[in-house]
């Protein structure tokens, strides 16, 4: 990697024959206006600090603007008069530095002035524009004035009008909305400058500004000679304002390519559109839907520092397949936004919201965003595997990780390998569920006790908003799983066909219920209970309109709207004559027992 960096003001990096041309497919202007301001307001310090300090004779301050990264191209002979870089990183400061000057320069364009200072002007915004706007050249015996500054496919043109013809009209994208943002926020700013001057002293301040521009104010530029090893290099240069992604980056190198291989316009757009929905949301979401979409086709992770290298290894290598390969990254970003938000990937289901709801748990409520590019794999199995496997993880990742915090390496270890069979289309086909869940009970078996599992039971509390939560799914997925936890069978594959007698209605619609009241009546209290009130062994679950209507009622009273309930978990309450110690004690340990056997898939007994 051949890397030339240079640390200088802002003016020399625009000599006067020097041409900076963003990649035609480069993510589009993104500078919002708290970007604007911020960078209005560097500057004012700077030219305020700068007229004092020419007041008193000192020197003048600088300010680091920050780093570009670009790559010098070649000539189209050697009696070209220009030097034309392609702009890898550090579109955003450029761009908006050369639109500030043009803005400066309409600004001035307005002042009222004599002749002499008119003639002023005009030599002002002749040296403005040729350091900032336009290199002049000589082409068949004439002057051609060319753009300093080309942004990418869909910016190149309104942004020349907006700098070059002041003409901001027909903005098609947002984009284009921000570079008008961006000039109106300038305008505003310079009006803010000028207030309470005349028209020669806005003239002194508009050059004194300039100068700030070009000496005061320093760029980190890095030369380069190869663009792949360029784009490599941009991850450790923060673009100022949203930076660079690695989407961006192979956004504009999958799209160049497809271009040069003489895609139409109408291929190139709908790729475009791709890359917009693939990138939209910023640099960690990018990241995370391309780290799992590389996980998932290859069942190994990608470090987030490698990423545009790995994936030009692993899916750019074969130029034919470029324009498919876009597509199917574009699909597996959507597949990946929808399981992340927890939502069902197969249409016309037939199973239950409370089913379905697992996923959200899985993902959304527990956090397990690891297991996503599994998900991504196994939701191309028919729809019962895959809730099969939802149904194994949802237990597993809560009492695994959620409850005991343990340490998923594994985990993930299964995850890939189970990635690579799936993705062996002769295996897909004969994919058998159970050999995750087996291999899950090992986990279970080598990483999990009893005691701690009833350790963690002991420490939940109603009190707590947290502990809440879990005791609604642990006692939620008791009732779910009723059947089979209040049996002599322990075979794990006997955990589906023996779940939902009862749960068919939505997760939400359930509450929980204290069997000894939340707050007895002083009449009512009880010494024994009052103590472990909150704690396992006195919840129950009821439907939750159910419960605001006799929640405080004594257990006599209660027993009556149990026998109603046709929740196993609640309406077995209803056989027992009174609620006291004794009974909640036997219930704990009945509780208990059954949590071990649910969450450790009938591999750890708890006598």
């Amino acid at each position: 990697m051949d890397v030339k960096p240079k640390y200088s003001n802002l003016g020399s990096i625009f000599p006067e024959n020097r041409i900076y041309n963003v990649p035609a497919f480069q993510r589009s202007y993104s500078w919002e206006t708290v970007n604007i301001e911020q960078y209005t307001s560097d500057i004012t310090e700077i030219f305020n600090a700068t007229k004092n300090a020419t007041k008193k004779g000192e020197e003048i301050t600088d300010h680091f603007l920050g780093g570009i990264v670009c790559v010098k191209g070649d000539k189209d002979n050697r009696f070209d008069e220009k030097s034309v870089f392609e702009l890898v990183d550090g579109q955003q400061r450029l761009s908006t530095t050369v639109l500030l000057v043009a803005r400066m320069i309409e600004h001035i364009k307005t002042l009222s002035l004599d002749d002499d200072n008119a003639d002023l002007r005009c030599r002002r915004v002749k040296k403005y524009k040729g350091k900032f706007l336009e290199v002049i050249i000589e082409e068949d015996d004439e002057e051609v004035s060319l753009p300093r500054i080309n942004l990418s496919r869909r910016d190149k043109d309104y942004y020349y009008n907006a700098v070059y013809k002041n003409d901001f009209s027909n903005p098609k994208l947002k984009s284009h909305e921000l570079i008008h943002n961006a000039a109106k926020k300038i305008d505003l700013w310079l009006t803010e400058l000028s207030s309470s001057k005349d028209s020669v002293q806005i003239l002194q301040d508009m050059n004194i500004l300039f100068n700030v521009l070009t000496k005061a104010f320093n760029i980190l530029i890095i030369k380069m000679v190869d663009v792949a090893d360029a784009y490599r290099l941009f991850q450790v240069i923060n673009d100022r304002g949203r930076s660079l992604t690695s989407g961006d980056l192979l956004r504009a190198g999958s799209l160049g390519y497809v271009d040069t291989q003489g895609a139409s316009d109408g291929i190139l757009d709908e790729l475009e559109v791709v890359w917009d929905n693939i990138t939209n949301g910023g640099n960690k979401l990018t990241e995370d839907k391309l780290l799992a979409y590389y996980n998932h086709k290859v069942g190994k992770s990608c470090r987030k520092n490698t990423l545009y290298q790995s994936f030009n290894k692993e899916f750019f290598h074969d130029n034919d397949s470029v324009e498919d390969t876009v597509r199917d990254i574009g699909e597996k970003c959507k597949l990946f936004d929808n399981l992340s938000s927890g939502k069902w990937p197969y249409e016309n289901s037939q199973l239950t919201s409370y089913q379905k709801n697992k996923l959200y748990n899985l993902v959304v409520k527990f956090k397990h965003t690891k297991c996503l590019p599994f998900l991504m794999v196994a939701s191309d199995l028919p729809e019962k595997k895959f809730y099969e496997l939802v149904f194994c993880l949802e237990k597993f990742f809560f009492i695994f990780r959620v409850a005991l915090s343990k340490r998923m390496n594994a985990v993930t270890k299964l995850y890939n390998d189970n990635i690579k069979d799936m993705n062996d289309i002769n295996k897909l086909s004969n994919y058998q569920t159970v050999r995750f869940t087996k291999k899950i009970c090992d986990i279970i078996s080598d990483n999990l006790t009893v005691a701690e599992i009833i350790l963690y039971i002991e420490s939940l509390s109603y009190e707590d908003e947290n502990n809440r939560r879990a005791l609604k799914f642990i006692i939620t997925s008791l009732e779910e799983n009723y059947n089979w936890v209040s049996s002599s069978d322990c075979k794990y594959k006997n955990l589906y066909s023996k779940t939902f007698s009862a749960l068919e209605a939505d997760y939400g619609l359930f509450s929980l219920e204290h069997i000894y009241p939340k707050n007895a009546k002083s009449s009512e209290e009880n010494n024994d209970l009052e103590p472990v009130k909150h704690k396992i062994g006195n919840i129950t679950l009821l439907y939750a309109q159910d419960n605001t209507s006799f929640s405080n009622d004594k257990f006599e009273e209660k027993k009556v709207e149990y026998d109603k309930s046709r929740l196993n978990i609640t309406n077995g309450l209803s056989m027992l004559s009174e609620w006291d110690i004794s009974e909640y004690e036997k219930r704990t340990d009945e509780l208990n027992k059954h949590i071990v056997k649910l969450f450790s898939f009938g591999k750890l007994h708890h006598s």
